[in-house]
């Protein structure tokens, strides 16, 4: 992989990428990650780790992914020894195609992810696009809120309908 440093990729993956609901960041300067809300109450991690030459995706709490083939199909990963997380090797490839297929992995996860529902936190959330949750909560939304947030503390069946125009700025529901 050609020498390049953590911010270089995030530069060219943010150049590229195109995310509704997560951010790309830095972990101690050798991780570029995106999480992702998962149907559990952990979020689902693609890290490209530059020392190890390695994309990694998994759950925060290392608990089993049981439909690693639906969730990324014609991808070919290896699971780590004793570790519920699975590895692409990027060793062999340039910049450009590492930024490629973490880009790939990281789209695949928020579309997975995004037909999926949630789990309730009932904590205060980001509003961002679309949501469902496990208890039935729903958010249509569109993506260019500002400052805009939820929190459903119990209950379920709840429907949240934000016209696609609307320009909502700094609201709590």
């Amino acid at each position: 992989m050609v020498d390049k440093t953590t911010e270089e990729f995030q530069q060219e993956i943010l150049k590229n990428i195109k995310l509704k609901n997560t951010s790309v960041d830095i972990y101690y300067q050798q991780n570029v990650y995106c999480n992702f809300k998962s149907d559990r109450e952990t979020p689902f991690s693609v890290s490209l780790n530059l020392d190890w030459q390695k994309i990694f995706l998994f759950y925060r709490n290392k608990s089993e992914i049981d439909n690693i083939g639906e969730m990324f199909p014609n991808f070919s990963l290896s699971k780590q020894d004793g570790d519920n997380v699975y590895i692409y090797d990027v060793s062999t490839l340039d910049f450009a195609q590492t930024c490629a297929v973490f880009i790939k992995l990281a789209e695949r996860a928020e579309q997975y992810f995004s037909e999926r529902p949630v789990v309730n936190s009932r904590k205060k959330e980001v509003m961002s696009g679309n949501y469902i949750d496990t208890s039935g909560n729903k958010i249509t939304a569109p993506d260019n809120l500002r400052n805009c947030h939820f929190q459903f503390l119990g209950g379920g069946g709840n429907e949240v309908v934000i016209h696609p125009n609307a320009n909502l700025r700094n609201v709590f529901f």
